[in-house]
């Protein structure tokens, strides 16, 4: 078995790939983007990292595992995303459930709350959880339906007992997106998409003022810096509905996973048809299963449809993207500025989130692109030649009637010219000609060709400005 990469292996890597960045065409605006890794470190300094801990390491770019981060890093200064103006225009609402809060909301507390000081966190359960309140967001839910629906059961049993009132076989236990089967015997998934017209309702009313008006899931990471300076441009005053669109009975509408923006008139224009029609609109969405579905029906009704924010709106996991080859929805997400990633784990949120903030703190006005995430903190991650424990998330599989030891499998990635990376579980290997950084896996192997991988050519940016509503 091959022994990891060391770290002077890694530096000197990363030397060769600043150098390849700007022979080979990696530049994604032209060559400034070369230099952008060395700005980010020389700057690490300014956000008063203690001289002990490198970093790189404090990046995530150790070419390790992702590092875990002691929060205390900050504690002398506020974060670089705190200092941008415009914080006042923009409030988020982060929607969880109780089954999951325990862990997924400590780490938001840490980060994403750092940004965004008029945020709001809704709940089936309201309480206080490390320092975050929680409200219920069901609790002015049309009277019958909360006393008498059966998807309802979950929330009494909580409305009365509180967290005793859980059943423990739920808690923390995550419902695919693809496994509806599961959804639908889970208390808490159940009463998912009851919440999201109340949020909105709720959150107009505590905070009137704002001009966008933000919603995301526990597991979505959202970039303060990028948000910001996507919606600075739009005008809050026209009816705006931005997400990266998905489709339930040919109706489009914004993936709640991935995050949805309203513009102030927007959230004015749906509370008021909500409050003067809330009966109809609880019963629609208890005839629905998907709460960001039923939204979209009310902005149907008001005439406002979709803008189609992907790939800036993403709903997937930054470990799981090919950064490179991406073109869904013929839009190349190399180009285009990240704002959300969804199904985030806790690490992953945290080593994006100090990432993003030597990124704003160096150059708040230039976005943040997903091939700038995948040059600097996917990429020098992946840099190890090999892992262990580890899912690369590598397709196609060799020969599944053939059992294979790491050695052979990864020979066979390196006979094929295409092959840039490979993994192997239970015998069986699988090859990939895209890269993906993955996340850990237990009895996993996998292996990425550097060499080839530095050298792959990337054609310069042609498009990837921001997505208006009448683009």
């Amino acid at each position: 078995m091959a022994a990891p990469r060391s770290r002077g292996f890694l530096l000197r890597y990363l030397f060769v790939l600043a150098l390849v960045l700007v022979g080979a065409h990696w530049s994604l605006r032209g060559s400034s983007i070369a230099t952008v890794h060395e700005k980010a470190l020389e700057h690490a300094s300014d956000i008063k990292w203690p001289s002990s801990l490198s970093p790189l390491k404090a990046l995530g770019l150790s070419g390790t595992s992702p590092s875990r981060y002691n929060f205390s890093l900050l504690e002398s200064t506020s974060p670089p995303c705190a200092q941008m103006e415009g914080a006042e225009d923009v409030v988020l609402a982060i929607k969880t459930g109780a089954t999951e809060a325990l862990e997924r909301l400590p780490i938001h507390s840490k980060t994403t709350l750092q940004c965004f000081p008029n945020s709001l966190v809704f709940s089936d359960l309201g309480e206080n959880l490390d320092g975050i309140h929680i409200q219920d967001a069901l609790d002015e839910f049309s009277e019958d339906i909360r006393t008498q629906h059966e998807d309802f059961e979950h929330w009494r049993r909580l409305h009365e007992h509180g967290r005793a009132g859980l059943d423990a076989s739920a808690v923390g236990v995550h419902v695919a997106a693809d496994n509806l089967e599961d959804a639908f015997s889970n208390g808490g998934w159940k009463l998912d998409r009851f919440k999201n017209l109340p949020m909105i309702s709720k959150t107009l009313n505590q905070k009137p003022d704002a001009k966008w008006y933000v919603f995301q899931d526990a597991d979505t990471y959202i970039s303060w810096s990028n948000l910001r300076n996507w919606t600075s441009r739009m005008d809050h005053e026209q009816m705006i509905y931005l997400g990266s669109p998905a489709v339930i009975d040919e109706q489009v509408f914004a993936h709640g996973g991935s995050g949805y923006v309203l513009s102030k008139a927007a959230m004015r224009a749906v509370e008021e048809q909500y409050r003067n029609n809330q009966t109809f609109w609880d019963e629609f969405a208890a005839n629905h299963w998907a709460g960001d579905c039923v939204l979209s029906w009310i902005l149907s009704e008001l005439g406002t449809g979709l803008t189609w924010g992907y790939p800036l709106l993403q709903g997937k996991k930054p470990a799981t993207l090919d950064f490179v080859n991406n073109r869904g929805y013929d839009r190349r997400m190399w180009c285009y500025p990240a704002v959300s990633f969804h199904h985030v784990e806790q690490d992953t949120i945290e080593t994006l989130w100090r990432f993003e903030q030597v990124w704003t703190a160096e150059m708040p006005d230039q976005p943040m692109r997903f091939g700038d995430i995948f040059l600097h903190w996917s990429l020098p991650q992946a840099l190890s030649g090999h892992r262990t424990d580890w899912d690369n998330y590598s397709g196609d599989i060799v020969n599944f009637d053939e059992r294979w030891d790491e050695a052979q499998c990864r020979q066979r990635c390196q006979d094929d010219e295409e092959c840039l990376q490979w993994a192997l579980s239970d015998g069986v290997c699988k090859t990939s000609t895209w890269v993906a950084l993955g996340e850990s896996s237990a009895r996993t192997a996998s292996g990425w060709m550097d060499d080839r991988i530095l050298n792959l050519e990337i054609e310069a940016c042609t498009e990837g400005e921001w997505i208006m509503p009448d683009s």
